[in-house]
């Protein structure tokens, strides 16, 4: 019962060493191969289960136990609670217990969990439990690993995109032609071969020699698209393939496309797939060029670089796809294009073909809806508010100097350390209001991996992409009431006296008011002169901390009027 109950809940039973083999199988009465489960045997004494306990907890690949028992004359359920308990009270790993027919009884309750032990109504209750406690660790491992770089996508046309949905808004559609599909896409770094809608065929022609031969000729519908034409390599077979569109008695308002055929190469094949759920809003699906969307594995975005491979990964088992990065870049391209375009309510990538260099989109549908608001405003569209690009941007500071200010991302967490460590003992003090040598793990990963509907921290970078350093942070967290924040800012020591506090302030400031938050709030030491001074020329109004002589409560009202 415990084993299938692990197997369900995804838990793996230990791998039991050869040395731990050997020290169960003297303790059975009759020659046999211990395993796990490891059964005791009906004549087991107390004394038989006590042995087994620290045999099986010294075994490294053991990292919990699970101690069954039922009720027999040779092993009564106190005296074995108790042997169990004794030979438990020091170990350094989980010892969990089922006492099968003694749920009534306290005795045997009590003796276990005098030695740690805590005694469930099943053993499936134990083994749930036990998946709980590893969930938890795994999550915590995940919380605290340090993301690599991310690969540079290039900055979306946005404006390119909403090109297209005016385009197809004054054509009273909602479904795009393969054309505008393909320029959808290309603004968000997806490629497509290159079509073209035309009307005449002269124009499939004119397109034919612009794209390059060969091509094909569709007919783009309402509702569907007709079956594609032969491979068409000069003028004439194109002529010849738009009359016979022509003559399928289909309307002339539906256009002809005009699409490069192109070279095949040993690839993978992969649909991706966007929908829109009513209560999750964009949901991305992966699959290997299955026909039905049940078929796909699911997740919502923002997709990162991990997340993406775990989508991968989840459609294709053990198996890796050729292409493993390619696929991921493109997954990291639609889940931007669903974050910009709100708009957006269908995509299907259909066909994607996946070389070790890239993958390219085949085909592609989408659909769009004219009554959703063409920006983000917030990213109310989706459940996971995703990383906010639009608060990217160039500040310049006295003397000409550029720096670049973005919001901060999970894998700046050894750039946010390097930051960290390089301030002097004092600035640390002074942003801490702690002595701090280094953050811990769970600290940078807090100060990382942030939530950017409740909380925005903006880095000012110097230096070269690719080399760059943080040379100042400042960042605020929603307060429990909705209606305030706090915020904190510290400056590389290098770089004091250069208005770069000033100047990242202002830019978290008026992103706080965008979020519709009606004050900042601070803590500031009462000797920390110089963020005094920079609050106060920011509009900030500071008291005397009633809770602490020691510190300044500082506030700024954010009325929408006042600009900075």
């Amino acid at each position: 019962m415990a084993a299938d109950r692990a197997a369900d809940a995804g838990i793996a039973l230990a791998k039991i060493g050869d040395e731990t083999r050997r020290s169960l199988a003297r303790l059975l009465p009759r020659e046999r191969v211990p395993d796990n489960p490891f059964d005791l045997e009906g004549e087991a004494t107390p004394a038989r289960f006590a042995a087994a306990v620290p045999a099986l907890l010294a075994d490294q690949e053991v990292d919990a136990l699970l101690c069954l028992h039922v009720a027999t004359p040779t092993a009564p359920p106190t005296d074995t609670a108790r042997a169990v308990a004794a030979a438990a009270k020091d170990a350094h790993k989980p010892v969990l217990a089922a006492w099968l027919g003694s749920i009534d009884r306290s005795e045997p309750r009590a003796a276990l969990e005098a030695g740690g032990v805590i005694n469930f109504y099943t053993p499936e209750n134990a083994v749930d439990a036990f998946s709980f406690v590893a969930s938890y660790r795994r999550n915590q491992e995940w919380l605290l690993e340090v993301p690599p770089p991310l690969p540079e996508l290039g900055v979306p046309d946005v404006a390119a995109a909403l090109r297209v949905r005016t385009r197809v808004i004054a054509d009273s559609r909602t479904r795009l032609r393969p054309d505008e599909a393909q320029d959808l896409l290309a603004a968000f770094g997806i490629t497509m071969p290159p079509c073209a809608a035309v009307k005449s065929a002269p124009g499939a022609q004119a397109a034919a020699r612009r794209i390059g031969y060969p091509v094909t000729l569709q007919v783009n519908e309402d509702e569907c698209v007709a079956p594609a034409s032969a491979i068409l390599r000069n003028a004439a077979m194109v002529r010849r393939a738009f009359s016979e569109l022509r003559s399928d008695a289909r309307p002339a308002k539906h256009a002809v496309v005009v699409r490069k055929l192109p070279k095949l190469s040993p690839t993978s094949t992969v649909n991706v797939c966007v929908y829109t759920d009513a209560v999750f809003g964009p949901i991305i699906g992966y699959g290997n060029a299955v026909p039905s969307a049940a078929e796909l594995s699911l997740m919502l975005p923002p997709l990162n670089q991990r997340l993406a491979l775990d989508l991968i990964k989840s459609a294709n088992g053990d198996s890796v796809p050729a292409g493993l990065d390619s696929l991921a870049t493109l997954l990291l391209r639609v889940s931007a294009l669903v974050c910009a375009a709100p708009w957006l309510v269908e995509l299907e990538l259909a066909t994607v073909r996946v070389t070790q260099e890239s993958a390219s989109v085949l085909w592609a549908r989408a659909v769009i809806d004219p009554q959703r608001p063409t920006a983000s405003e917030g990213y109310r569209h989706m459940a996971i508010h995703p990383y906010p690009t639009e608060l990217e941007t160039v500040i310049t500071l006295k003397g000409g100097v550029e720096l670049r200010v973005r919001p901060i991302r999970p894998e700046d967490a050894t750039l946010e350390r390097a930051f960290v460590d390089g301030l002097s003992e004092q600035s640390r003090y002074f942003r801490f209001m702690q002595h701090l040598p280094s953050l811990t793990p769970q600290m940078l990963a807090r100060f990382t991996q942030v939530d950017y509907d409740r909380e925005v921290a903006l880095i000012a970078l110097d230096g070269a992409p690719g080399s760059e350093s943080i040379v100042a942070v400042a960042r605020y967290i929603a307060n429990w009431d909705g209606e305030s924040a706090e915020f904190a800012v510290a400056v590389a020591d290098a770089w004091h006296g250069r208005g770069l506090g000033f100047a990242l302030m202002q830019l978290l400031i008026a992103c706080a008011r965008r979020r519709g938050f009606r004050r900042l709030t601070g803590a500031v030491l009462s000797i920390n002169a110089p963020m005094l001074a920079l609050v106060t020329a920011l509009g900030f109004v500071a008291r005397r901390d009633p809770n602490d002589a020691e510190q300044m409560i500082v506030t700024l009202e954010l009325s929408p009027e006042k600009n900075y």
